[in-house]
């Protein structure tokens, strides 16, 4: 599994890429019938966000839109037993990582949300992320701290996010989240950062297509 992460992130060759992720994928199936191999595609998944997220490892991608990084995550979430159930497990838990590292850095963030509410002191209650509904995380944490926040690490999340939304087998779980991607996206559109622009008006037209035309794409 490090193996194929490996390639998929470093190779240059879209194809070469999609292959290492139909094997990753059958691997992490294959994970799913045996307990004492359960641990290893949320390892695997840990690894890729550390590699978007890392000061230390963060970098372009080798391939155009994030797709090495994106294909790993897309292997691992779709080989997860409980995508059609309510609770959407380790996919709803890389989701709501990809959602929050395709924000602005908590700063901002507390900036905006006092800009659409009354009250900055009540912004948490009246308005919440879908994908941080079952994560846990407490409202001091929900976003990236200013001194970790990376234009990189937003642009992955965005290209990554845009996968996400057109992957028609993680619509089950993606649909619960799509309404998130739309405030990611329009929020994205503001930036400084051109590349952050181009990615949010990605996800805002992927986002789109789910919603408007869900049928076609799912």
């Amino acid at each position: 599994g490090s193996l194929l992460i490996s390639a998929m992130v470093s190779l240059k060759h879209q194809g070469a890429a999609f292959a290492a992720h139909n094997a990753l994928q059958l691997i992490a199936l294959a994970c799913n019938s045996y307990e004492a191999l359960l641990c290893f595609p949320e390892q695997w998944a840990k690894r890729i966000l550390h590699e978007i997220t890392s000061r230390e490892t963060v970098r372009d991608s080798t391939l155009r839109r994030s797709t090495g990084f994106a294909l790993g995550l897309l292997s691992l979430m779709r080989t997860q037993p409980s995508l059609s159930a309510s609770s959407g497990g380790l996919s709803q838990d890389i989701l709501a990582e990809i959602i929050r590292f395709s924000l602005p850095s908590a700063t901002i963030m507390k900036e905006n949300l006092q800009k659409w509410t009354a009250s900055g002191e009540s912004c948490k209650d009246t308005f919440v992320f879908s994908a941080f509904s079952s994560t846990g995380r407490s409202s001091s944490s929900l976003f990236v701290s200013d001194d970790s926040y990376e234009i990189r690490t937003r642009v992955h999340a965005l290209n990554i996010l845009r996968l996400a939304i057109l992957d028609a087998p993680l619509a089950p779980v993606v649909n619960k989240i799509v309404g998130d991607a739309f405030i990611s996206a329009i929020i994205g559109y503001s930036d400084a950062s051109w590349r952050v622009r181009s990615s949010a008006t990605m996800v805002f037209a992927a986002a789109m297509l789910r919603v408007v035309d869900a049928n076609k794409n799912a």
